[in-house]
């Protein structure tokens, strides 16, 4: 059984790579559709790579993925270091109403959000991208390091407290070094979800040089056809940033994910 859901889910990704190999002939004509490429080549990744500006679309998304990542990293650990060590009134209120903003699906905040971006100068920018993709990542980001905070022991931050450490220095210096695996989910969090986005992208960005990867591969889709080939071989340079970062956090990402889920 465990085989068998494993091959669900799996074959989608190697359908993807099987047809990043496929002829345009092969994929459009050859009936029924072949699992195995009848004649690998690699003109698919060639085309996306000197046809199409993919080079730029991967700066692009890059570039606004680290950003967004960084900030939501920011404001989150500091959102949730002052709500589980600072004790003060409507804390848990505070926390409902960050939780609640996570629930607006996106579709349904579009139109305001794409009015005051235009009234604010800043459409076609990927400051506003950096921005709201910081946004829809902060809420869980910060309730998943406020689990992380309120297990580090308080006697680590009293000692640094008395050899002269001031409250900035206790989090930059010891908090966040010993957060280190909770800080690792959240970054991967915040990356993969700016990498993958694609509806406020498509509605706030209006020329080719600031599109993103998301938007490059929707653009194999055209009134003449559907280009599925060069789409698999897109695909497929798309995903390899986010496995290389997947790979180098794994040991971080357990510890992370897991943090605070069991009450001590």
């Amino acid at each position: 059984m465990v085989a068998f859901m494993l091959l669900v889910a799996l074959f989608p990704f190697f359908w993807i790579l099987s047809g990043s190999f496929k002829t345009t002939t092969e994929v459009h004509f050859t009936f029924p559709p072949s699992i195995f490429p009848r004649t690998l080549t690699l003109e698919n990744y060639l085309y996306v790579w000197r046809e199409r500006p993919f080079a730029l679309y991967m700066v692009n998304t890059l570039k606004v993925a680290l950003l967004a990542t960084f900030l939501t990293m920011l404001v989150s650990s500091l959102a949730a270091y002052a709500c589980a060590r600072i004790r003060f009134t409507k804390k848990v209120l505070i926390l409902v109403i960050i939780l609640i903003a996570q629930m607006f699906p996106g579709p349904s905040i579009i139109i305001p959000i794409f009015s005051v971006v235009k009234k604010m100068g800043l459409y076609d920018s990927h400051l506003v991208l950096v921005i709201l993709y910081a946004a829809f990542s902060v809420p869980f980001s910060t309730w998943m390091l406020y689990g992380y905070f309120r297990k580090i022991p308080q006697e680590i931050e009293d000692a640094a407290k008395i050899d002269g450490c001031s409250i900035s220095g206790v989090f930059f210096r010891i908090v966040l070094q010993v957060a280190k695996p909770g800080l690792a989910a959240v970054g991967s969090f915040a990356f993969l979800v700016s990498w993958n986005e694609f509806l406020f992208a498509l509605v706030l960005l209006g020329t080719q040089k600031r599109f993103t990867l998301s938007l490059g591969l929707a653009r194999f889709v055209t009134d003449l056809s559907t280009y599925y080939n060069n789409m698999s071989a897109g695909s497929i340079i798309t995903a390899i940033p986010m496995l290389v970062v997947f790979f180098l956090l794994s040991k971080h990402l357990v510890g992370g994910l897991t943090a605070g889920a069991v009450k001590e």
